[in-house]
């Protein structure tokens, strides 16, 4: 069983793989149905932690993080805006998610898209219901776009900063033990 520096050394020699995965795991996480599962803020949270050590470079976390979170937005739309009723039918989401999910969407129309996307219970669920309500393409563009650039740079940022407070704290008290 590899050891965890075993585990870094190879994410430093093949950081493009972890920022392919930070890419992937943004996209899943805005799917419907896997995305209410996958902890996706999470894992890019330690993309930056990572970042904050060297093993990572935090601008290509942060870059690759927002692309797979607008295209699985867009992903998402999509799947609304033509599946709406064979999805509604099958209940394949669960209705009671759906219902609060079209509430949030009721309360903040378009911005809905953006704000969706820093609360995690609507992450997945917002641009579902964005395109089963048929919202205009060039507005669900606009707050897409908007929306998982700031939550990926949020996220990265919060993994990058902690991480180097974390690693400063965890070597101050080393230190006092030696």
């Amino acid at each position: 069983m590899p050891d965890i520096n075993s585990l870094l050394n190879f994410l430093t020699k093949f950081a493009w793989l972890g920022n392919w995965l930070f890419l992937i795991l943004a996209f899943i996480e805005s799917a419907p149905f896997i995305g209410l599962v996958i902890p996706g803020a999470t894992f890019i949270t330690i993309g930056g932690l990572l970042a904050s050590q060297g093993y990572l470079n935090v601008f290509d976390v942060i870059i690759f993080a927002a692309i797979g979170a607008i295209l699985g937005d867009f992903f998402s739309y999509f799947l609304g805006r033509w599946s709406e009723n064979w999805i509604k039918r099958k209940k394949i989401i669960n209705p009671t998610i759906l219902k609060y999910g079209e509430n949030f969407f009721k309360r903040y129309g378009d911005k809905s898209v953006f704000f969706g996307r820093f609360f995690g219970p609507v992450r997945a669920i917002i641009p579902f219901i964005a395109g089963i309500s048929k919202m205009r393409m060039g507005r669900f563009v606009l707050w897409n776009i908007l929306g998982s650039i700031g939550w990926a740079a949020l996220n990265v940022s919060f993994g990058y900063f902690s991480g180097t407070f974390i690693v400063a704290v965890f070597n101050k008290w080393a230190n006092n033990f030696r």
